[in-house]
């Protein structure tokens, strides 16, 4: 029963795997919820492993410049500066 449960969630997860933006879909909800609450730091710290682990999409994209405005909002200019550094390399 176990092997069959196991087989299961494999092939559930490869799926899972490809559905396209599924990744940074599930990111992006997941910093909503902390913008939403206004957790700057929070959301700023999902967007921003985002941004460095997954490839170029319309929903990191959007992730950017959600993370660019939160570091607005805390007041880390330097940082702002950085995240559009990376996003004029990585599109």
């Amino acid at each position: 029963m176990a092997e069959g449960l196991i087989e299961q969630v494999k092939k559930q997860r490869e799926e899972f795997a490809a559905l396209p933006n599924f990744d940074s879909s599930v990111r992006f909800r997941i910093a909503k919820a902390f913008l939403d609450s206004e957790r700057y730091r929070e959301t700023a710290y999902v967007l921003d492993t985002m941004l460095d682990e997954l490839p170029p999409d319309p929903i990191v994209e959007q992730g950017v410049d959600t993370l660019a405005r939160c570091y607005t909002q805390l007041g880390r200019w330097d940082k702002v500066v950085e995240v559009v550094d990376k996003f004029v390399e990585k599109f």
